[in-house]
Formats: structure tokens, sequence, C-alpha cells
């Protein structure tokens, strides 16, 4: 979901990829991350399993860096416990507001990637939401992709 930063309102919105087929429209389960000047990123992860306590956020975004060296992307760990959805209206209308800096990932020519941030607490059923954006270090980047969701490139919550 994305965040116009110049929009006050913090609303959100998503791009979809869809293609029609002969039974009709699919939708696939990609989704589209885009750092830039203009837009930040908004994710949730799930904590599912029982007994998985400490969580990683792994970027890796070696594939999509060809041009974009240095970078550096500010990751904030937004104020939600609720399921951000488009079929949910109270909870789609705007962005949880930022609740602290999670982490900076930075990257030039000599970086080893991915990043993986510290471990942090993520009790089983937990809503961990971030926004992820250009950091004011750079903040004349630009980097958009679609992840599908068993990709090994892009964002990732272990």
């Amino acid at each position: 979901m994305q965040v116009n930063v110049l929009d006050s309102s913090r609303r959100l919105h998503e791009d979809t990829r869809q293609y029609p087929t002969e039974e009709g429209i699919v939708y696939p389960d990609d989704r589209h991350f885009i750092f830039s000047s203009e837009t930040t990123t908004v994710a949730q992860f799930r904590s599912q399993d029982y007994g998985m306590e400490r969580c990683t956020l792994t970027i890796n975004l070696t594939d999509y860096l060809f041009s974009q060296r240095p970078l550096s992307v500010d990751v904030w760990e937004l104020d939600s416990s609720t399921e951000i959805s488009r079929y949910i209206p109270s909870a789609w209308a705007t962005a949880p507001q930022r609740r602290k800096i999670f982490g900076t990932f930075e990257a030039d020519d000599n970086s080893e990637l991915p990043w993986i941030s510290n471990e942090f607490s993520c009790p089983s059923g937990s809503l961990m939401t971030f926004e992820f954006g250009c950091s004011s270090k750079i903040p004349e980047c630009q980097i958009d992709f679609w992840q599908h969701r068993s990709s090994q490139s892009g964002m990732s919550y272990t």
C-alpha cells in the first residue's frame, strides 16, 4: 500500500496487477513496493507460528539496485495492531501514524546485502506494520518493484 508523502492525511492506495483469462480476472498475490521522494510503502506482516516470538525483517534489493547506489531507506514502525485491508473500510482509509524509526537500510558499492534487522519481539498472532521510504540522507532515491509472496528478493519477515 502506498502513501503520498505530500498528503498530510496519509491516505492509502494500492496498485494491483490483474489480467484477464477465459475464467475471468486473475489477481496475483503480488505487492507493489515504491520508495521515492514522493511515495512510501506500508507493509504488514503477521506472526502466525506459535512459539515464533523473535523475528527479523530482511530487505534484499540486490535485483533492484543496478543504478541506485548509494541508497538509504528508512523503515518506520507504525502504530497499528489491526489488519489494514481494502475490505475493512475503517482500517483502509489512512496509514497509521509512525511510532518510531525501526532502522535504516543503506547500500553503496561496498555493502553486504541483504540487510537483516536486529531480532525483535513478535508474539504469535501479532501484526507488525512498517513503512518504507527514502531517507533524508539521500532523499532522491527511486525504487519500484513488484514482489510475489514467495519471492526471495524484496522484503521478508522471519
